[in-house]
Formats: structure tokens, sequence, C-alpha cells
């Protein structure tokens, strides 16, 4: 060591010398961390961009239950990074497709056709059998998917990855949203609860386009009684006012009858 280089002055310039790579490491974090951030904002504007153009379809579709799920449908395979979607709607112990998007005609035909009835070989059918959400990050590797369906799924509709959310009204099903990857490639957490929320939307728009049909069927059925009523009292007025005299009684009977 020099006479004029004192204790520890290699050892400060070492330290001198390895603090542009901390700076550095610094920088590589805060500039990992920002686009996180950026990713994470343009992913809730993209979601709230959705959620407004849904609610614009609801208002404007109030009585056109298919427009509002296929709207529905079609933003949650954009959001979620799907390519095919399908929402089934419950008539009784069936499940017909009532909004899809993605598919060929060939393909729609094919899921319109197959297991109306849900069974444990099919995405859907499970989550509506268990009640919860099924991912199924591998189709052609499911054990509980036959052979023949197996082979659809590689050869005609062409899906490798699926995802089912039961729609669900208090405990009760009234259908099933089901999403699919043409790929193997699994869903997030965060996509899957994402697909639940557009789930929980269609569930909505089904409850209340079913209100809106039992108001309606009341509203007609009320106006028949109505009108019965007041044929009636036209009638009992007639013969009120023709003691005796059959042919105006007559007259107006088949004139309310042929009316109602």
């Amino acid at each position: 060591m020099s006479r004029r280089e004192k204790p520890g002055a290699k050892a400060a310039a070492r330290r001198r010398h390895k603090a542009p790579k901390n700076r550095t490491t610094t920088a590589t974090v805060d500039s990992a961390a920002l686009a996180r951030i950026t990713r994470e904002r343009n992913e809730a504007l993209e979601q709230q961009a959705a959620t407004a153009e849904i609610l614009k379809v609801i208002s404007q579709s109030a009585f056109d239950l298919q427009a509002v799920l296929q709207a529905l449908v079609s933003a949650a395979v954009r959001l979620c990074e799907a390519d095919t979607g399908i929402v089934r709607r419950r008539e009784g112990d069936f499940y017909p497709v009532a909004a899809s998007i993605g598919f060929t005609q060939e393909q729609h035909d094919y899921f319109a056709r197959y297991s109306v009835r849900p069974d444990r070989g099919s995405v859907y059918g499970r989550a509506i059998l268990e009640r919860r959400s099924i991912h199924v990050p591998d189709l052609l590797a499911d054990p509980e998917l036959n052979r023949d369906r197996r082979k659809d799924y590689s050869k005609v509709v062409n899906i490798r990855t699926g995802l089912g959310v039961p729609l669900l009204r208090e405990g009760r099903i009234v259908g099933v949203f089901t999403l699919q990857r043409r790929k193997r490639r699994p869903y997030t957490k965060k996509q899957i609860a994402l697909a639940e929320t557009f789930a929980n939307q269609a569930v909505i728009a089904i409850e209340n386009t079913r209100l809106i049909d039992e108001v309606q069927a009341r509203t007609r059925d009320l106006s028949e009684a109505l009108e019965q009523q007041t044929a009636t009292s036209d009638v009992l007025e007639t013969i009120s006012s023709s003691p005796g005299e059959l042919a105006p009684v007559f007259s107006k009977m088949l004139e309310k009858a042929v009316r109602v």
C-alpha cells in the first residue's frame, strides 16, 4: 500500500465502482413495476368500458334478452382472452344455446344439438351439476370426456381449454356461461373471477326478462278479465232495459262473445 493511500481507500473505491450497478437494478425494478401498474390500469379501463357498453345494450334492449346475452359473451371472450364463448339458458331440464360467439355455423350447430341435458362429460354439464366454476386446462386429457367427444373437440369444434360458470339465482340454476380456447392455455384466477362477474350480469339480465314477462302476462290477464266484466255488465244492462224481450239480449250477448 502506498504511503499516501489511506486505509480503506481501496474498499471505498470498490463501493463507488459498484454504485452504478445498484442504480441500474433499481431502475429495472421501477420499470417493471411501472409496466405492471400500466397494464393493470389498462385492464381496468377496458373492463369499465365493456361494462358501460353492456349497460347501454341493456338499457336499449330491455325486451331483447338475446341481444344482452350476446353483448355479455362477446365482452367476456375479449377481456378473458378466450377464442369462443357460449351462454345456455335453462328451459325446464334442458339448456339450449341462447348466445354464442367465435364459432362457424357448423361448430355452432354442433353445440346447439349435443348434450342439451347436463352431464359430466362436458364442462357446462359439470358446472351445473357441481354448482361451481369448472376449469379444464386440457380438454383432450380430461378423463371424464368420452372418446367421441374428445374427437369432436379436436377436429370439429377445435377447442382445447374450457371454463364453465353456472348462472345461479338464489341457489337456482338459470343457465350456464362457458368460454373456450383453441390452444392449451389455462385461464388465470383473475380471468376466472372476471368470467364469474359476467355470469352474474347474465343472471341479472335473465331475471329482469323473467320479471318483465311476468308483468306483461299479468297485465294481459287483467285486461282480459276487465273486458269480460265489461261485457257481462253490458249484457245485464240490456236485460234490465228490455224486460221480456229476448232479441236485444241475444244480440248483445252475441256481440260481446265475438269481441271477447
